[in-house]
């Protein structure tokens, strides 16, 4: 097979979920050894189309053939047999397990008579974990790694597997940007090793740096192929969003007034000594690396976890560790790092999840307001435009970046005065990403104050007012005006 001929060919294959059309016709060709990036708005079928490359769906027209042959790929088992492997967005490692045996699970050396070798277990996970920069020791129990570190363990099990094709699904992000490097480099390695890889991302510096060709994917379609180093990032987002995407314009912010958080020396498990204040009106963000102790924060500031010593000020009075109900009462809302696990019920549906704040009716303990929740959740759907046939449709069958936007729309009822958002744009398209950040600048000219994390650098510069940089759970540095750049964020997170 040369280089140029195409390993996957995918011709008019199509995928109906209910009443949304996730694929419609698509037909694409994956050459050998290629980095292939797939882009498009959230819901235009990128993830839908690598699970039925993966195994995980079936289409239910159309075919695929692999190196030339007709194919059917009827489980994940039998597509990981073929060659193909996936990293998911979300993580899907077995939290009870070790970080080595979710590495090796369904696939362990065994000894004589069938007997796992643990030795070579162990001896191949500390491998795979260097190779991917994750310090972690192979008898961590996975549960409790962070959502980064769980997603390089996902990495890790995909480049054991030596599959012959590779997807990515928004790899990097959970990740930082030393992490980050780091995949681009297995990235580099598996294009000398003629690996096919397929990568999903909404971060176009990403595609236009590891990418040989791009295609383009809206509302279930193919809208064209580029070759990379011939196309723009403009030329590839006018064809995801079919319109130009104006910059987010941040406004200067007059403080006339007291402020609204207040931390004094606040510490506990993950951050020391932080005292910061959040103006109503600003958005302020947390840059720093992965581990540096910005969602522990967060969640001590919603009362999730208690912190152990320090002062928290809310509005003129003090709060108590823990309390999250009488936070949100006081108008705290939260968007948690990890979505699905905590932001969200994938079982229930949109309408559901967007009353878990306050079930009940406005001015009544305990009567649940079908016709209120039904009338908001409508309205909410058309406001946030997340794609989906009715607000009856499950929450965990939405794209990632609708989901995203569901967990943001269920705080905007209740009108918070303070939100924490802890990785905002995570998995979101560009034009998502610009709508979110129009609507956290828009809340904020009334009055909401934001405290927001982020790993996303642009992002970073582009949202706030005022960045605090974190390392190792102190915070070392503010930065505001010309100040702001990259360069210098990056110098107050890892510069010792």
């Amino acid at each position: 097979m040369s280089p140029d001929s195409p390993i996957l060919t995918i011709h008019n294959v199509s995928k109906r979920f209910g009443g949304v059309q996730a694929l419609q016709g698509v037909t694409l060709e994956i050459r050998t050894g290629e980095t292939h990036a797939i882009v498009g708005e959230n819901g235009a079928g990128k993830s839908t189309l690598m699970k039925l490359l993966a195994g995980v769906h079936r289409p239910d027209a159309g075919q695929m053939r692999y190196r030339g042959r007709p194919v059917e790929m009827p489980s994940p088992r039998a597509a990981l047999k073929m060659g193909i492997g996936i990293v998911y967005q979300e993580t899907t490692l077995c939290p009870n397990l070790s970080v080595a045996e979710n590495l090796f699970l369904g696939n362990e050396p065994v000894r004589r008579w069938g007997w796992v070798d643990f030795d070579a277990v162990r001896k191949g996970a500390l491998e795979a974990l260097q190779a991917v920069g994750l310090e972690v020791s192979p008898d961590a129990v996975a549960g409790r790694l962070s959502v980064a570190q769980r997603h390089l363990v996902q990495i890790a099990r995909a480049l054991l597997e030596n599959a012959s094709v590779l997807i990515f699904d928004e790899p990097t992000a959970s990740l930082s940007h030393a992490e980050s490097e780091t995949l681009f480099r297995l990235i580099e390695q598996l294009q000398r090793r003629k690996v096919t890889v397929l990568y999903i991302s909404h971060r176009l510096e990403e595609v236009f740096r590891i990418a040989d060709r791009i295609t383009v994917l809206r509302d279930g379609k193919v809208v064209e192929t580029f070759e990379a180093r011939s196309t723009t990032p403009a030329q590839v987002v006018a064809r995801m969003v079919g319109r130009d995407v104006p910059p987010a314009q941040v406004r200067p912010v007059a403080r006339g007034r007291a402020p609204l958080l207040e931390l004094h020396g606040l510490s506990g498990p993950g951050y020391h000594q932080v005292s910061l204040q959040v103006f109503p009106g600003e958005i302020v963000c947390l840059a720093g690396l992965v581990g540096s102790g910005r969602t522990e924060l967060l969640r001590a500031i919603f009362g999730l976890d208690c912190f152990e010593s320090g002062k928290m000020v809310f509005d003129g009075k003090e709060l108590p560790p823990g309390r999250v109900r009488h936070r949100i009462a006081l108008g705290i809302g939260l968007i948690p790092e990890d979505r699905r696990a905590q932001g969200l019920v994938p079982c229930l549906s949109i309408r559901d999840n967007l009353a878990l704040p306050k079930i009940v009716a406005p001015g009544s303990p305990w009567l649940v307001d079908r016709a209120f929740h039904d009338q908001t959740a409508q309205a909410l759907i058309r406001q946030m435009a997340i794609r989906a046939p009715d607000a009856d449709f499950p929450a965990g069958q939405l794209s990632g970046g609708n989901q995203q936007k569901l967990v943001v729309s269920k705080w905007l009822p209740l009108k918070p005065r303070l939100l924490l958002v802890d990785e905002p744009t995570k998995g979101v398209d560009v034009s998502s990403k610009h709508e979110l950040h129009v609507l956290l600048d828009g809340r904020a000219s009334e009055g909401l104050a934001v405290l927001a994390v982020s790993s996303d650098l642009p992002e970073v510069l582009a949202l706030s007012h005022r960045i605090l940089v974190m390392r190792q759970g102190r915070i070392r540095g503010e930065i505001q005006g010309p100040e702001a750049t990259e360069r210098r964020v990056m110098e107050l997170a890892a510069v010792q």
